[in-house]
């Protein structure tokens, strides 16, 4: 038909279909690819409307069983076909009746004759969902932002498929009544799907799209009774807000709720049915009170659930009463923000937690999704089923008995949780309970009253959690306690990364054992050749290989990389060594280690699915790094066994390091083909399931291969071992030995390729380590580009400050001084860059052609803040020593290894320091350290030092019990790779990298101020003055106060600057000229230069406006102005005079002064 009509019949009533009719619907996805894949101008394809329908019932034309297949032309409305995509979810139970059939009423063709002649049968096909106004009679293009009103039904007639009709889907909603519709669908006696069955999807169709549902919980089900296998309906429910609770009535109801949850929790009196309902609805808490209504909490919601629990009306509180998640709101985000809008936003978030290291992460992620299709064979790998192999049944359960309880039990008092609460991360994802650290530290700690009350709470609360230590909780208990929220990071378009996080009150259990004196105590005793729970541990691993290859030529090396180790570590192995080492904690392990822990996922089509944990361990768990390393002792010193033969003249044959589930050994050819079968076959047995494919094994410069012929040998056995050829690296030396005619061009080649990643850092020939560094840089590149498209300048310092350097100070650390020194010249440069940009200098080209002023900038930003500096470090003079000092933390582990190189006393101090044994490493550390004491001559090393006395005075500092400054103690240490504010505080340790970067600054600040001093008199005298007003402000900002401002953070909201009040408050400290204060230039020679000049201070003769900020902030034209400055001055802010005076130009509008301006420019808000 060449103009479409709309039915009379729908435009006198709008009907729907009951939910008893039946009709014969296409599967879902036919209906979807026939509004997809069609051919302009031939019509819907067959898969849409070819069905097995009965056609004796249908009187007339319709005798055959084959139906007719529409031939009018879609090209007028193919632009507007609605899809699967663009429907909205209320609307895609449309969607169904794709295909379907229906007949008109009688009454409703009574008085039409001709309709009905035309149409003998009096059966139509739904062929497709259009928009289409009806108003102006015209299709509108389909897209997401379509109106419900104009969705529309094209159908035909099976009498004449030449044409076709339209009908709004509103006369087909599923909730009208019959008496309203003007037609039924069809019945063949082939139906077998109820159309009832699709009107229940179509009405839960916003939920089960987003799988907000879990089998056997309904909204009528009440919270005291979900058994711990219901828990996952969390998951449904919109999560809590998970920062602290600022608002004073919303903390008030949640901390007496939370209180009255502990006092039933801990009352001896309940029986386990009782204990179970309220340790649900403790669950709950965060769910119930940290909801949001748009931007503000959601006191109505509170309120309910507060007289709820008051009132003791727990048996009233329904799934149905809180606010589950819903597509529609994940599509409106979705479509307001794009990808890089909310990687911007989540940082955002994490800086004003001060979370900086999440931030940077959220800068580097890619934009990729999670493949549902794999994710449940992820879910699985991760989980896998219990290994039963060890022990049988009665051993079994002899060992998962119950200690009995002693003097010595592991008990947590009140001051140990506040250690927790103010150690623990924050901005952290909860599990399933919702509670973050956050929200225990607004309980506890928020707020100026309620202090007995918080007190007696958190006794309690301490009471509670000992029932962890004690055993004390029910079955259900422990599995709601313990259960795990699952949640998944894309690796690639196929692969995704699990991530298990932990309820709050057990991982505050198990936090607490983890910093314990008595965790130290058995690492010391039972990890002999593991480090991943000690002090510099993964720097000793490196200096341990590294010395390997230095002292040991002969020793091939292996670094071994096992198949998800933590996910995969025998229970029964792990729980039956600490029950031998440790009984005083094993009953609370037990608890958490020998049941099957849930783990829910939320996002798959049907809805919650639940796993269950019942091998291995999350390996985010507080206790998990210990107990993996002391479950794999037994195996790791079964390897040492292997590497040494006690009736030799040389007993030690190789050497052995772990660090978690990280393996490194080194032997001769021989040995290491033993080990590698040993940890083939006795690896499993512990949950260590050795990777080839991503084992790496580096065949040594003197390893004994002579001929051709033993090289291939060699090779042949390793790989028939399962190791890749192209992972076994054999040295350039033993290349040319056995192969002497191989080219230079390959030799050097082979050098390049010789070494191996172990714990980040690199190990292998020199040219290797280099070539990685260089690659690396370039990705350090690849980060300051990203930082500095970042928008928000405040934000990019923080991250620059307390994460970006810290980046490269592990590797500083661990690299040989001269690989490390050659890798930090270009970091430096791109540290440059980044000072560059909060003096407004993003441009690349800019910054190179200002590189003399850019590199002043950076000499005095790498000056701590009371020194008038930014804190931002000189990693040039870091690298100097932290490779000595990094050494220097590394000697107890190493010196059970390197008997002939260290030898240290009964007490663990140095005893002796022998040179000759690694000639390369004491020769590098004497140059580098030389040239860090000719910049700091009043330091601690002394002229002519030898390499022993160097390490000894660094372990002297180290081992000093005097206390460092802020800003030093950002410099040292590879531990906290991205450093936190909370995490500086002045009560540390001082580290001796700390100490040497402190006396470095002394010297450095000396030096400067002498130099800026001397240009200053020099300008002077020449008639410039800009110089010395930058040498006064420098000296005027050396205090404790000055620069307050840079270390205040971005939260709470009144920190955060704008870009251009940071840019001028920085250029203002350092009177570097603004870029956001206009200047006369030729340019503007059609301006008055008198409107770039001021007389404020009641001269005849203006004078011109600095570049720098210092007259906007003192001008005294507009009294209003002074008098507002005089004002701060009398607080004692924390910000210092010049910065808080910034805001004060919106005063400065006003004035006489800006008017005159106001042609020229548009004064920022500073």
């Amino acid at each position: 038909m060449s103009k479409p009509r709309s039915s009379r019949r729908t435009s006198a009533r709008i009907a729907t279909f009951h939910v008893d009719d039946e009709i014969e619907i296409s599967s879902f996805r036919q209906r979807r690819e026939s509004l997809r894949d069609r051919v302009s101008g031939a019509g819907p394809p067959t898969l849409s409307l070819i069905r097995n329908v009965d056609l004796a019932e249908a009187p007339g034309s319709f005798a055959n069983d084959q139906p007719s297949l529409p031939t009018f032309d879609s090209t007028p409305f193919e632009f507007a076909v609605v899809g699967h995509s663009i429907l909205s979810s209320r609307d895609r139970w449309t969607l169904q009746l794709i295909g379907a059939r229906f007949r008109y009423k009688e009454e409703e063709l009574e008085d039409d004759v001709d309709f009905r002649d035309k149409h003998p049968s009096n059966l139509f096909t739904i062929h497709s969902i259009v928009t289409y106004n009806a108003l102006s009679r015209q299709f509108v293009a389909a897209n997401n932002r379509h109106s419900k009103r104009n969705l529309h039904f094209i159908f035909y007639s099976v009498d004449d498929v030449n044409d076709f009709e339209i009908v709004p889907v509103a006369s087909f909603e599923p909730t009208l009544q019959e008496r309203r519709r003007f037609y039924v669908f069809h019945q063949s006696s082939g139906t077998s799907q109820s159309i009832s069955s699709y009107n229940v999807a179509s009405q839960n169709d916003e939920e089960d799209c987003f799988g907000a549902f879990m089998q056997g919980v309904n909204h009528d089900s009440i919270i005291f009774n979900l058994s711990p296998m219901q828990m996952g309906i969390f998951l449904t429910f919109v999560p809590p807000m998970k920062g602290y609770i600022l608002h004073h009535a919303t903390l008030l109801m949640f901390r007496r709720s939370f209180g009255l949850v502990i006092k039933r929790l801990i009352n001896e009196e309940l029986t386990d049915q009782q204990k179970n309902g309220w340790t649900n609805i403790l669950t709950a808490l965060p769910y119930m009170f940290l909801q949001y209504d748009k931007d503000r909490p959601d006191t109505q919601m509170c309120q309910k659930f507060y007289y709820a629990l008051q009132n003791g009306d727990v048996m009233t509180i329904k799934v149905s009463d809180f606010k589950r998640k819903s597509m529609k709101a994940k599509k409106l985000l979705d479509k307001k923000y794009d990808f890089v809008s909310r990687c911007y936003s989540q940082a955002d978030k994490s800086v004003r937690s001060g979370d900086y290291a999440n931030a940077m992460q959220s800068l580097l992620k890619i934009d990729s999704r999670v493949n549902l299709e794999t994710i449940e064979d992820a879910i699985k790998e991760s989980l896998p089923p219990r290994n039963y192999d060890e022990l049988n049944d009665n051993e079994r359960d002899a060992l998962f008995s119950y200690v009995q309880s002693s003097t010595d039990d592991f008990i947590l008092t009140v001051d140990d949780v506040i250690h927790q609460l103010r150690k623990l991360k924050k901005n952290r994802s909860p599990g399933v309970d919702g509670m973050t650290i956050e929200h225990l530290n607004s309980v506890f700690l928020g707020g100026n009253t309620d202090d007995a009350y918080k007190k007696e709470l958190l006794d309690n609360y301490v009471q509670l959690l000992n029932k962890w230590l004690k055993s004390d909780l029910t079955d259900n208990q422990k599995k709601v306690f313990h259960s795990l929220k699952l949640a998944a990071v894309p690796k690639s378009d196929e692969e995704s990364r699990i991530i298990m996080m932990l309820g709050l009150h057990s991982k505050i259990v198990f936090s607490s054992f983890a910093g314990s004196k008595l965790k130290k105590k058995l690492q010391s005793e039972n990890l002999k050749h593991q480090y991943g729970t000690k002090s510099a541990g993964a720097e000793a691993v490196v200096h341990i290989f590294q010395q390997v290859i230095s002292q040991n030529q002969s020793y091939d090396i292996f670094s071994a990389d096992a198949v998800k180790a933590f996910y995969n570590l025998n229970r029964d192995i792990a729980m039956r060594k600490l029950k031998e080492v440790a009984p005083q904690v094993f009953n609370f392990f037990m608890d958490k280690h020998n049941n099957s822990a849930n783990a829910f996922f939320f996002g798959l089509a049907k809805g919650v699915a639940t796993f269950k944990q019942t091998e291995g361990g999350a390996p985010g768990s507080p206790e998990m790094s210990f107990l993996y390393e002391l479950g794999i002792s037994e195996f790791v010193q079964n390897i040492a066994d292997l590497l040494y033969e006690p009736n030799s003249s040389q007993p030690r044959k190789g050497v052995v390091a772990g660090y978690m589930d990280d393996l490194c050994w080194a032997a001769p050819f021989l040995k290491m083909v033993d080990v590698i079968k040993f940890v083939k076959a006795r690896g499993p047995a512990y949950g260590y399931n050795l990777n080839m494919k991503k084992s790496i094994y580096l065949m040594a410069p003197s390893s004994g291969c002579s001929s051709p012929q033993q090289l291939i040998e060699r090779i042949n056995i390793l790989v028939a071992l399962g190791l890749p050829i192209e992972n076994i690296k054999v040295h350039p030396r033993v290349v040319n030995c056995c192969l002497p005619s191989t080219s230079s061009e390959v030799l050097a080649k082979r050098a390049v390729q010789w070494g191996c990643k172990i714990l980040g850092a690199f190990v292998g020939s020199d040219e290797y380590v280099i070539h990685e560094l260089n690659h690396k840089m370039s990705k350090i590149n690849s980060l300051t580009d990203t930082l500095i498209k970042y928008p928000k300048h405040q934000f990019r310092y923080c991250l620059h400050r307390f994460c970006y350097d810290s980046k490269v100070n592990y590797w500083l650390r661990t690299q040989l001084p001269y690989h490390g020194n050659r890798f930090v010249d270009g970091f430096r440069e791109q540290q440059m860059r980044l000072v560059a940009s909060y003096h407004g200098v993003l441009d690349k080209s800019e910054v190179q052609s200002n590189w003399a002023d850019v590199y002043e900038w950076y000499e005095r930003a790498t000056l701590p803040i009371e020194k008038g500096g930014m804190a931002i470090r000189n990693m040039g003079v870091v690298a100097l020593t932290a490779f000595a000092c990094s050494l220097a933390a590394s000697l107890k582990h190493m010196a059970n290894i390197f008997p002939e190189w260290i030898t240290l006393g009964q007490r663990g101090n140095q005893m002796q320091f022998s040179c000759d044994a690694s000639p390369e490493v004491s020769a590098q550390v004497l140059h580098y350290v030389e040239l860090y004491r000719r910049r700091v001559p009043q330091g601690a090393f002394k002229e002519n030092d030898s390499f022993p006395a160097i390490i000894k005075t660094i372990v002297d500092i180290e081992s000093g019990d005097s206390v460092a400054p802020r800003e030093t103690q950002l410099q040292g240490g590879s531990q906290d790779l991205c450093a936190r504010p909370e995490d500086t505080q002045p009560t540390r340790r001082r580290t001796s990298q700390g100490v040497l970067y402190s006396d470095f600054v002394k010297e450095e600040l000396q030096r400067l101020l002498v130099r800026s001093k001397t240009r200053a008199d020099t300008a002077f005298e020449n008639g410039c003055h800009d110089d010395r007003v930058r040498h006064r402000n420098w000296l005027s900002s050396i205090n404790s106060d000055s620069g307050a401002w840079l270390s205040a953070g971005a939260s709470p909201k009144m920190f955060e600057m704008s870009n251009n009040e940071f840019v001028s408050a920085v250029c203002r400290r350092n009177t570097v000229e603004d870029p956001t204060i206009p200047k006369y230039t030729a340019s503007m020679s059609r301006e008055d230069p008198q409107n770039f000049q001021c007389a404020c201070d009641g001269s005849s003769q203006s004078k011109r406006i600095d570049p720098y900020g210092y007259h906007l902030v003192g001008c005294r034209i507009g009294v209003e102005a002074v008098r507002a400055v005089m004002a701060f001055m009398g607080l004692n802010f924390l910000f210092d005079f010049v910065t808080v005076c910034m805001f004060l130009l919106q005063r400065v509008k006003n004035s006489h002064w800006t008017n005159k301006l106001s042609g020229v420019f548009h004064l920022q808000r500073l």
